[in-house]
């Protein structure tokens, strides 16, 4: 959790003081891990409610691609390398090609492709007449823009080397690790490379629109690990027990910064509420 607001402070935190980035971040982790599109939702909201006049909404969307693509590129390029490596038969785990090779070649793709949409492009001029066409799809191409441009931040972050990367490997590393103590606790848990491999596969879970991803999350985590050569029952308990770490400690702390938002933002959205301007009923 802590690798998360330390990269929540180094995408969100130009405009927000120290205390602000921790309420702010424990928010956006907490609204990721209950709601269904929480990690697209989550840290704009979060940012917006940390100070009185924030951002523009695209600015802060932005930021959000940014922001998922730094905490999931280290999880991807270990996947890279493990995969790679578990093919070639040098670590201890499975060494079938169907197991190592697409899981690889996949996250692969998704690096490469993310560093090259990020190199930042030379601005070009517009007209001001637009086809019809292109008028229809307006709002498509805003999306495909934002992702750029967050794809572009992010890159350029990395590029930064500013040491508040590491949260980004502490918030993948030390996920891994609370997976790995929980095998410990119903014995002798699988190879590293074994929790490691199914970490990343079964994640996918999260995908599925399910609140907090209960059932899809620990479904694929279990599903995965067994694929990966992890004993059935060890793994159904150590998924459920590590579940229900994770999840207490984020519902319950996002929770309690969710109750802690400054009354001064508050007080600021009740009298842009009040302000709005109320539209005359028509005459009958």
């Amino acid at each position: 959790m802590l690798g998360f607001v330390l990269v929540f402070a180094l995408v969100f935190g130009r405009r927000l003081n120290a205390r602000q980035r921790i309420g702010a971040g424990l928010r956006a982790l907490g609204a990721i891990t209950v709601l269904p599109a929480g990690g697209l939702v989550g840290p704009v909201v979060a940012a917006r409610t940390a100070v009185v006049q924030p951002a523009p909404l695209p600015a802060l969307t932005q930021s959000t691609v940014a922001l998922t693509i730094l905490t999931t590129a280290p999880g991807l390029l270990v996947v890279v390398g493990l995969g790679f490596a578990l093919w070639l038969g040098l670590p201890p785990g499975p060494h079938r090609t169907l197991l190592t090779l697409p899981a690889a070649g996949v996250a692969l793709a998704i690096v490469a492709g993310a560093w090259l949409v990020g190199r930042p492009r030379r601005p070009r001029g517009t007209s001001g007449h637009e086809r019809p066409r292109f008028q229809r799809c307006r709002r498509l191409l805003a999306t495909a823009t934002t992702c750029r441009d967050g794809t572009v931040q992010a890159r350029r972050l990395v590029a930064a080397r500013n040491w508040k990367l590491a949260g980004a490997v502490g918030y993948y590393a030390f996920d891994n690790a609370v997976l790995w103590a929980a095998f410990q606790a119903y014995g002798r848990g699988p190879a590293v490379s074994v929790i490691v491999m199914g970490y990343l596969v079964g994640s996918l879970g999260a995908l599925l629109p399910l609140p907090a991803g209960i059932g899809g999350v620990e479904g694929g985590l279990i599903g995965a690990l067994v694929l990966y050569g992890a004993p059935a029952a060890p793994a159904a308990g150590a998924v459920l027990l590590y579940r229900a770490i994770t999840l207490s400690l984020q519902v319950g702390l996002g929770a309690l910064a969710w109750g802690l938002v400054p009354a001064r933002w508050l007080r600021s959205a009740r009298r842009r509420r009040a302000h709005v301007p109320s539209i005359p009923a028509r005459a009958s």
